[in-house]
């Protein structure tokens, strides 16, 4: 797994690796959209993957718009609390997208690229 860009400020490439409190894009993957049980329908992002080492708290964090934009980028943010259990840990992080979605959908962003999610409208439902 690939991490975000380094820091030079606070990320030092020494043994010890990032500081605490450091957060960066992480790599995913996977991202689905599912449906939620309610009325009105509501749908919930799911995204999992693999942080870099034990203690990085993972989260989905949208991107902020003037205008609403066709995909509502929402990015996969790394927290690192604490380090010192270098070893692959797996996450699924997950957001509600009452308010952050695009006029289509959402676009899903890592380390290592994004991906572009439809979000079932209306029209979708009923057909």
């Amino acid at each position: 797994m690939v991490q975000g860009p380094v820091n030079e400020a606070t990320d030092s490439p020494g043994p010890s690796g990032p500081s605490s409190g450091t957060t960066r894009l992480l790599d995913f993957e996977a991202a689905d959209i599912e449906a939620i049980r309610t009325t009105p329908q509501q749908f919930m992002l799911v995204v999992t993957g693999e942080t870099p080492f034990v203690g990085v708290n993972v989260e989905l964090v949208p991107r902020t718009y003037v205008a609403r934009p066709d995909y509502w980028g929402i990015e996969v943010i790394g927290r690192i609390e604490d380090q010192h259990v270098r070893r692959a840990a797996p996450f699924t992080a997950s957001l509600l997208l009452s308010d952050v979605t695009g006029t289509r959908g959402v676009e899903v962003i890592g380390c290592e690229g994004s991906v572009r999610l439809d979000v079932p409208t209306v029209e979708d439902r009923n057909s």
